[in-house]
């Protein structure tokens, strides 16, 4: 057995909870064979453990099975504490002539193999943004495109559970950038991979915007078509942070019809018209409810708004999506209506609104 017949033995063990192995995955970061001994080193991101130390089992059984004596030196790397007293060593900016500050968006620099950047926001919470993020992100694909899905909500972190990514470890590579999380073909990064399922985060928000900045540059996007980000709902620190550090291509506003929800919309398109970020549309969700059992339509929380927000603000409305339970279990269970239902008309709906997002992103980027 040589060093090769080593790595093809290796690689048959799956990172635990992921689909690829460890080598193709950058755990391995030595191979040595010396007779019947053989010197592995083991690099690994983790949070407590768990993971390495499974990680390490498997491989000395796989070896110890092949008649091989393994000698394994491994490196566990720790996440960041998520603590209150965390700080951001974010260097100040320096100021610029007579005092003022400098440009904010003077230094913005385009990912790299990134060919449009997407946010996708809200003026409030609980109007389902994230569920239509990760959809939308779904039926993207579909389309044949590479897309990653960036968690940019920090605070409430809530694509792990409608990826249902659960138990995970994410490892770097041998330049210290993240390698996503892929689900379905959808390259993912999240905060919720990096912490307790029950840990709070309770940061400031300089350590915020350097975490949003880690997630866009020292993660190890490939070559993507469009990168969506979940942005968290309001108007703070994580959508300046992500103006900030990279164009972005359009902003999707997702509301509901009510007039609570509508009126936070002006003021999210107000704030992305000021950082120079164009809109590209609005989207009704909750639009409606039809009763299963009746077939009757019920508008329960008004019905129209989007509409109507759109046309005022002269913006294009994408399209309107009901109240429907199966988009919402779902979305509790893992399972993303584009995914678990590809001929529902819902799923039909998300396709046509990614769609008409394609072809506003190619004009935006014209325009810009």
């Amino acid at each position: 057995m040589n060093r090769d017949d080593v790595v093809n033995l290796l690689r048959t063990i799956k990172y635990p909870n992921l689909d690829r192995d460890i080598i193709d995955y950058g755990v391995v970061q030595g191979v040595d064979l010396e007779g019947e001994k053989v010197s592995i080193v083991l690099d690994i991101l983790a949070r407590n453990d768990e993971i390495p130390n499974a990680v390490r089992t498997a491989v000395e059984t796989t070896l110890k099975e092949h008649g091989l004596e393994p000698d394994i030196r491994m490196q566990v790397k720790r996440f960041p504490n998520v603590s209150p007293n965390a700080k951001s060593q974010t260097p100040q900016q320096p100021l610029g002539p007579h005092g003022t500050s400098p440009d904010p968006w003077a230094d913005r620099q385009r990912l790299e193999n990134v060919k449009y950047v997407l946010a996708v926001a809200s003026g409030k919470g609980g109007v389902g943004k994230s569920t239509v993020a990760v959809n939308l992100a779904y039926a993207l694909k579909f389309r044949g495109l590479n897309v990653g899905l960036l968690d940019a909500d920090i605070y409430g972190p809530s694509q792990p559970i409608m990826l249902g990514v659960k138990d995970i470890e994410v490892v770097a590579d041998e330049q210290q950038r993240i390698y996503p999380i892929e689900v379905q073909g959808l390259k993912t990064i999240s905060i919720g991979y990096l912490i307790e399922d029950e840990q709070p985060v309770v940061w400031r928000g300089p350590l915020v915007m350097k975490t949003i900045e880690q997630f866009l540059r020292g993660v190890a996007w490939g070559a993507l078509d469009i990168l969506v980000v979940d942005l968290p709902p309001g108007t703070g620190d994580a959508q300046l942070s992500l103006v900030q550090k990279t164009p972005i291509d359009g902003v999707i506003i997702v509301t509901t019809p009510q007039d609570v929800a509508l009126a936070d919309v002006i003021r999210g398109h107000s704030m992305f018209e000021k950082m120079d970020v164009p809109t590209l549309g609005i989207i009704e969700n909750m639009s409606y409810f039809v009763a299963p059992d009746t077939g009757k339509r019920y508008e329960l929380f008004d019905h129209g708004g989007g509409r109507k927000a759109a046309t005022d603000r002269n913006l294009p409305f994408l399209g309107e999506l009901p109240l429907d339970p199966k988009i919402r279990s779902g979305a509790d269970q893992g399972k993303p209506i584009v995914i678990a239902d590809p001929a529902s008309e819902n799923t039909q709906v998300f396709h046509e609104i990614a769609e008409k997002v394609v072809k506003l992103l190619e004009e935006s980027v014209r325009l810009h």
